[in-house]
């Protein structure tokens, strides 16, 4: 990088110029939703380590010229714990891009972490990733079911006849799927928007169980849930018929489609009723408010087969896992992701 550029990390000396940046070239989508959102992801999430701040800046004197939001977190890997950061909301201004501004922030983001996770959402951070050696590990998988709605079927005519029929077959698996059994005996599911604190003994079981999981306790949920600055999200938990708590699911609507943005149980039998217990109760609230669609994006063989085995179809997304570590070590082997995770739900 150009010696006439400097690395550093966020302060409140750099507000002004950062906010200036927002204006000048790109602001942030969250910001653009809500003022609470900045101090929300570079303050309050649990995960950050003491003393560090999320937030890499790119300067040239004291003009902002590049960021890199962070999000540090806890990946377990059969029980072993990795500090792991997820990247987001990287831009850099588009005169100043042939310095390797992007890739002198990236090898910052590495360098603080045993282990730097990204999405792939954005084609440039793709190509960037490609290009200096980021490992591929899976895409990312997308499961939707679609409601029978007459009137949504006729306004997809408009896109042509193989989007319409391609729905109308997608609404014919829904509605067979519809006439299996609801309830599931011995579980019941109630909807509320607080987290129960026995999530904490879900989590600490959960985290020896699957292979590759980020942070979920109590403390990571409410932040990342409850205290979200604009996401008005649903909160499904399941217990067994003697008040046991089985596990959890978390869903938003916007625009008559409802996203399964998490969702965590064991991963024994009991675990997979409690599973098809929560996608059930999440889609009858999501039909009684409206919605036409419900979409899961996800990295997960067990949460995976749950959304099969309720009648979801995999769609084509184009997002991907990608990694970058400084360790020979770094787990690369069956993941569990979902939108919770990365920059997949905004």
């Amino acid at each position: 990088m150009n010696s006439d550029y400097r690395l550093e990390y966020y302060s409140t000396e750099a507000e002004t110029s950062l906010r200036k940046f927002w204006q000048r070239v790109w602001t942030p989508p969250p910001v653009q939703k809500s003022s609470t959102w900045f101090r929300w992801i570079v303050c309050e999430n649990p995960g950050i380590p003491k003393g560090y701040t999320p937030l890499l800046l790119a300067k040239q004197g004291e003009k902002v010229v590049g960021q890199l939001v962070l999000m540090p977190t806890q990946l377990f890997h059969q029980g072993k714990a990795y500090r792991v950061c997820w990247g987001r909301d990287l831009y850099v201004e588009k005169e100043h891009r042939r310095n390797k501004i992007a890739l002198r922030l990236y090898d910052m983001w590495v360098n603080d972490f045993e282990g730097a996770l990204a999405s792939g959402q954005s084609e440039e951070a793709r190509k960037l990733q490609n290009k200096y050696g980021w490992i591929v590990i899976s895409p990312i998988h997308q499961y939707e079911k679609l409601f029978f709605r007459p009137r949504y079927l006729a306004g997809s005519l408009k896109n042509g006849a193989l989007i319409a029929g391609k729905r109308f077959l997608a609404m014919m698996v829904s509605e067979v799927y519809r006439l299996r059994p609801l309830a599931i005996p011995g579980i019941e599911v109630k909807v509320g928007r607080t987290f129960d604190r026995r999530v904490d003994q879900l989590w600490v079981a959960c985290r020896e169980q699957y292979s590759n999981i980020c942070m979920r306790d109590h403390a990571w949920l409410r932040w990342r849930f409850e205290n979200h600055p604009y996401a008005d999200y649903l909160l499904f938990e399941a217990f067994d018929r003697h008040g046991a708590y089985g596990g959890y699911c978390v869903g938003r609507i916007e625009d008559g489609t409802a996203f399964i943005v998490d969702l965590l149980t064991e991963k024994d039998e009991t675990g997979r009723r409690m599973r098809r217990a929560l996608i059930q109760a999440a889609e009858s609230c999501f039909k009684d408010r409206g919605v036409v669609r419900v979409v899961c994006r996800c990295l997960s063989s067990e949460l995976e087969v749950s959304l099969c085995e309720a009648g979801y179809l995999q769609t084509q997304y184009t997002s991907a896992l990608a990694i970058k570590s400084r360790l020979d070590d770094f787990p690369r082997d069956q993941w569990y992701v979902t939108a919770a995770d990365s920059d997949l739900d905004r």
